[in-house]
């Protein structure tokens, strides 16, 4: 309890000396507490961590639900949790947009399933759903005089809510999405990267009919707050982590860890590397700019993960040799692979992995390329209990756990090869290196 209401505290603090340095306790106050706030994570992680008990530290929502509760726009279940898996309904997300736009509250009724029945009374967001309704953030006429509380909420409708929140203007470009109507809101949304949908395949899909959970609307109310505190800044942060390919805070943790850089930042290793490389007889080789084989080196990394951090020991015996093949050392392939591919069958391990990592988290040094990187991992049924001991939970020390997803940062070695009868040299991946134990996360 101590804890937790120390954590409040530093919150609380920064929060009133970044208002009161604004000289503003309004709205706009707020807004620019959290714009300076949005440098200062360092509190809202670990007090969403100790308000609820199913939020942890790693979790990816974990800054956005912390950050949402000091401000009192959100808050958790009776018992303690935060629930981030429950579904959201229209009424709790109008909630959560009127909170935290910071509006005027409007005590009337205008939807007729938000009167009160006979002898009744009106539905407990009725307050929330009129000043919604009066600035213009929902409209009375969309679906027939109903508001339909009680109902799920839909990608769409909470996009379409924040977006009217806002006051944005249609844009005049090219659709991003497959699956959305061209009427310029999307793409406006899409090109404040305010929504980014997902992937498949060659088309970029927007998911409008899907249902949203509590973690995920945290997260699209908080990401609402820090765009309108600060647009342009907020753009070229996620202009920025989208040209990392990977979470934020994963990659400054990543870019902060001082092991192995023999008193260099890991920003000073990088660009020392590119001095480096432009000396390498690996250029010749593959006749790249230092760019290219920079580029290059990731890839073997992302291939070796890709081929030993998924198996499935029903199929390791036909797919594994192939994979490996040609990203690591000729005679590790004869010497290690069988006794590897015995040992997956052996344990009957089925591992699902996702590796994050770029050309920034590499370094050089005396012939060797270092690949910094995060993998989310998990381990499925029937993997054996003896696979699962080779690691342990960094926070607690517990055995991992099947079907828990688990976050670890590893270091790559990607050195050149030759074989007896080939001169060249080949690049390939030697070894990995654990930067920290496995911590669990949601995923």
């Amino acid at each position: 309890m101590k804890k937790r209401i120390m954590c409040l505290v530093i919150v609380l603090t920064i929060m009133a000396s970044s208002i009161s340095a604004y000289g503003d306790t309004g709205m706009n106050g707020v807004q620019d507490a959290l714009k300076g706030l949005g440098k200062l994570m360092v509190s809202f992680v670990s007090y969403a961590a100790e308000r609820f008990k199913d939020v942890k530290e790693s979790d990816w929502f974990a800054e956005y639900v912390g950050k949402l509760n000091s401000l009192m726009i959100i808050d958790g279940m009776p018992d303690g949790t935060f629930n981030p898996k429950g579904t959201v309904t229209r009424a709790q997300f109008v909630k959560m947009l009127v909170q935290a736009m910071g509006y005027k509250k409007v005590d009337s009724i205008s939807f007729d399933d938000i009167k009160p029945l006979e002898h009744g009374r009106a539905h407990w967001a009725s307050v929330y759903v009129e000043t919604a309704l009066r600035n213009g953030v929902i409209s009375l006429d969309e679906l027939g005089g109903k508001f339909f509380p009680e109902a799920p909420i839909t990608r769409k409708d909470m996009f379409m809510m924040m977006y009217k929140a806002l006051q944005l203007q249609p844009s005049a470009g090219e659709n991003p999405f497959f699956d959305t109507e061209s009427n310029g809101v999307f793409t406006k949304l899409f090109e404040e990267y305010l929504a980014r949908g997902v992937l498949d395949g060659e088309k970029r899909l927007f998911r409008p009919g899907s249902h949203s959970t509590r973690a995920e609307a945290a997260v699209v109310i908080a990401r609402m707050l820090e765009y309108k505190a600060d647009p342009s800044g907020f753009v070229a942060k996620m202009e920025k982590q989208e040209r990392i390919s990977m979470p934020l805070d994963m990659y400054e943790r990543l870019m902060s860890d001082p092991k192995n850089l023999d008193g260099r930042t890991m920003e000073q290793a990088n660009e020392d590397l590119y001095e480096y490389t432009e000396k390498s007889v690996y250029l010749k080789y593959y006749n790249y700019t230092p760019e290219q084989l920079v580029e290059h080196v990731v890839k073997l990394a992302r291939d070796y993960i890709a081929a030993d951090w998924n198996i499935d020991y029903r199929t390791v015996e036909k797919t594994y040799p192939n994979k490996v093949k040609d990203i690591i050392p000729a005679a590790h392939y004869r010497q290690d692979v069988p006794r590897i591919i015995k040992y997956y069958i052996d344990n009957k391990v089925i591992q699902e992995t996702t590796f994050y990592t770029n050309t920034d988290l590499v370094y050089g040094d005396q012939g060797l390329f270092y690949v910094r990187g995060t993998v989310i991992f998990r381990y499925l049924p029937p993997t054996s209990q003896n696979a699962l001991s080779r690691l342990k939970e960094r926070d607690n020390g517990k055995l991992l756990a099947l079907g828990q997803w688990y976050s670890e940062d590893i270091e790559l070695r990607v050195a050149g090869t030759a074989e007896p009868n080939n001169p060249n040299l080949k690049l390939t991946v030697g070894r990995v290196n654990i930067l920290n134990q496995p911590l669990s996360v949601e995923r």
